[in-house]
C-alpha cells in the first residue's frame, strides 16, 4: 500500500510542474463539493458503525489523488484564506463602491442595483462567517486572530495550523496545556 502512496504522490507532484497542474486543484474542489453536498447530509442518518466505515471511504478518495486528511484540511483553510483575501474583501469593497455611487457603471444600477444589493449582503455574511471560523479557532488554539490567519495562509502538504499544541484524548482532539 505505501508504494502505490508513494507512487502516486510522485505522479501529483509532476502534475503539478505540468499545465495539469490547476487541474488537479480542479478535481479536489469537485470531490470536496461532492463531499459536502453528498456525504454531509447522508452522514447525519448514520450509525457510527457505518459513519466510521463511510468516512473510510470518503478519506480513500482524496488519498487516491494523494491527499491524506491533514493535507485536505490544510488545502481547505489555506483556500478559504485565498477566497477571504482575493474574492470575498475586493468584491465587497468593487461592489460597495458601485452601490454608493462612486464608481460609474453607467445604467447598471437602474437595471441591477437589487441584485448588486443582495450580492453586497451575501459578501458580507461570507466575510464575518469566515473571519468568525477564524476568530473561534484562533481562540481555541489560544493565538492572536492575525498570526493564525498568517498560519493558515502558509499551508503547505501534511500540514495542519498549530498541530503541535494539539493532542488526541479519546479521540477527540483538544489544546494541550503547554
Amino acid at each position: 500500500f505505501d508504494a502505490h502512496r508513494t507512487c502516486a504522490w510522485r505522479l501529483v507532484s509532476v502534475a503539478y510542474l505540468t499545465c495539469f497542474g490547476p487541474l488537479y486543484f480542479v478535481l479536489i474542489d469537485v470531490f470536496m463539493a461532492l463531499e459536502s453536498i453528498v456525504w454531509g447530509p447522508v452522514s447525519l442518518l448514520l450509525s457510527t458503525g457505518c459513519y466510521s466505515k463511510g468516512e473510510g471511504f470518503v478519506e480513500g478518495v482524496f488519498q487516491a489523488v494523494g491527499m491524506s486528511k491533514m493535507d485536505l484540511e490544510g488545502y481547505k483553510r489555506q483556500r478559504s484564506m485565498a477566497q477571504l483575501a482575493f474574492e470575498t474583501v475586493p468584491q465587497l469593497i468593487l461592489q460597495s463602491l458601485v452601490f454608493a455611487g462612486v464608481l460609474h457603471t453607467g445604467n447598471l444600477m437602474a437595471s441591477a442595483g437589487r441584485t448588486i444589493a443582495i450580492s453586497i449582503c451575501m459578501s458580507f455574511v461570507n466575510l464575518f462567517m469566515q473571519v468568525f471560523k477564524l476568530r473561534v479557532e484562533s481562540h481555541g488554539l489560544g493565538e492572536v486572530i492575525s498570526t493564525y490567519a498568517f498560519e493558515c495562509m502558509q499551508a503547505r502538504s501534511g500540514w495542519v495550523p498549530f498541530v503541535d499544541l494539539m493532542t488526541s484524548v479519546g479521540g477527540m482532539r483538544v489544546v494541550s496545556e503547554a
